[in-house]
């Protein structure tokens, strides 16, 4: 029989995903070495191939890289790890969830998933400001997604794996063990720190004022209508070093909603959250804090074309100013006129 455990981190989105993706690939080594291994065929930090094997979209080169990899695995490998926003985001029915079992299942005799849950609200506004950062230009604002079902998730997921497997966690503040999503994701799974693992620190996404959130939409939107890409704004090479910039320069709080449509917002999933309260959370008297504070009483006006000129202006200056070649003072030109031939 296969003693070996399966440990799947299925995200949800905004959840501190990156950061704990980030901090396990940056520790590869030091978790080999304690017999926790991190597939290298499904994507250095984010395992989404393996969702891409399950709904069959991948690849089967793929597939089959995956299966030599699991076959040479050593002895000494008693634990998976398997860490990927897209579980949590693409396999959301027990038809979809049951392949992703049976394929584990080959491979390990246990498996325990992790799911980081938060408030809905909080998620739409969350990942409103990483689509304007990628150019997605299709939302209209914060709150115009549709809300998370963690119901139906955590349903989907027990009914395959088995309710006792399924670990959900609330991501907030004030909810995470020590504050940092790295250790309490380690804590959730059953990992110990390993000895030469480096500390997880405590990171912080970054948010643009609506300004240059504006700014980006605009720009992606030219960018696809005058043909230099084709959809995806991210592909654009120098784009890391534009939101590079940016954040330099407009790091701040993102456009918001007003604080009675987010309540509104969450309203649409009380009931099916107090199911999820009830079911896997019955110490909390919510499911989430219900602190609104940091909403204003008027949600938040579009930035104006004048505002988003600004941040164009500003931020291509601040480019060409870190291309161009330092020139040297009146004072050191006159000392190389005047220094001997």
């Amino acid at each position: 029989m296969n003693d070996r455990l399966a440990i799947l981190h299925i995200g949800v989105t905004k959840t501190g995903t990156s950061s704990i993706q980030s901090w396990l690939a940056g520790n590869r080594a030091p978790l080999a070495a304690a017999g926790i291994h991190l597939p290298e065929t499904l994507g250095r930090q984010n395992h989404e191939r393996l969702a891409r094997i399950v709904d069959g979209t991948a690849l089967p080169v793929v597939a089959e890289r995956f299966a030599a990899e699991m076959a040479a695995l050593p002895a000494t490998a008693r634990t998976l790890l398997f860490t990927s926003e897209a579980f949590g985001s693409q396999l959301t029915r027990v038809d979809q969830v049951a392949p992703l079992k049976a394929l584990l299942d080959r491979h390990a005799g246990a498996c325990r998933v992790v799911v980081y849950l938060r408030r809905q609200d909080e998620h739409a506004v969350s990942s409103f400001s990483t689509a304007m950062r990628a150019g997605q230009t299709r939302r209209t604002g914060p709150l115009s997604g549709r809300p998370k079902d963690y119901e139906a998730l955590l349903d989907a997921w027990a009914a395959v794996f088995g309710r006792e497997a399924i670990h959900p966690r609330i991501f907030g503040r004030g909810e995470l063990l020590g504050g940092d999503v790295v250790t309490d994701f380690l804590a959730t799974a059953g990992i110990p720190l390993p000895p030469e693992a480096t500390p997880p620190a405590l990171e912080r996404n970054a948010s643009l004022r609506p300004e240059a959130q504006g700014f980006l939409a605009r720009l992606a939107e030219h960018a696809r209508a005058s043909g230099v890409v084709a959809d995806d704004f991210r592909a654009l090479p120098n784009r890391a070093r534009l939101i590079a910039a940016l954040d330099a320069r407009f790091a701040g709080r993102g456009l918001l909603p007003a604080r009675a449509e987010a309540i509104a917002f969450l309203d649409r999933c009380r009931a099916a959250n107090e199911r999820v309260r009830a079911a896997w959370f019955p110490d909390r008297a919510t499911l989430f804090a219900e602190d609104f504070s940091r909403y204003p009483e008027v949600a938040d006006a579009p930035p104006t074309l004048e505002a988003m000129f600004e941040v164009a202006l500003d931020t291509a200056l601040a480019l060409l100013a870190a291309d161009a070649e330092p020139r040297p003072g009146r004072a050191v030109r006159r000392a190389r006129a005047e220094a001997p031939k």
